[in-house]
């Protein structure tokens, strides 16, 4: 069963920097092994990832996609803190936007020339569940907004 992720959570901002970036990737900025950075998302795991290391992937997710997962995390969670109501027309723009990018990475995995060809291969498929998962943890606010309940797995 999936592992649900607060999007207030340094967890939740991993697997977002992995689907930014991949695993690969993310590993070598930081120097460490792949299943440390999978440790990192892991709400499990006893392992946390440094300030250091957020603001590195941060910083390369940025330069990637414009996107920041470890800083609006930080953001969301004092935004939390205020009790401000959650914006149903912006959270269902995110929705779409990270639909479309399900899209793109499902439509690009598919092709002859991807890495596995039609087969998914790991890092495609650990792509897919990261953004799938964060629409997943859309979905769950807004309902959460709506029904005015705190978010729980289920």
């Amino acid at each position: 069963m999936a592992k649900f992720r607060q999007a207030t959570t340094t967890q939740a901002a991993v697997h977002a920097a992995m689907a930014i970036l991949g695993i690969d990737r993310c590993a070598d900025l930081l120097d460490k092994q792949a299943s440390t950075i999978y440790a990192y998302g892991d709400l499990d795991k006893e392992r946390h990832i440094s300030f250091d290391d957020a603001k590195l992937l941060d910083t390369a997710c940025k330069a990637e996609d414009a996107k920041t997962p470890f800083f609006d995390a930080y953001r969301l969670a004092i935004e939390d803190k205020q009790a401000k109501p959650l914006d149903l027309s912006t959270a269902l723009l995110d929705i779409h936007e990270a639909a479309g990018e399900l899209s793109a990475i499902l439509r690009a995995a598919q092709l002859a020339t991807s890495p596995g060809g039609a087969a998914f291969v790991a890092a495609e498929k650990l792509h897919v569940n990261a953004v799938a998962k964060a629409i997943i943890a859309e979905v769950r606010m807004i309902l959460d907004a709506v029904n005015g309940a705190s978010s729980e797995a289920g």
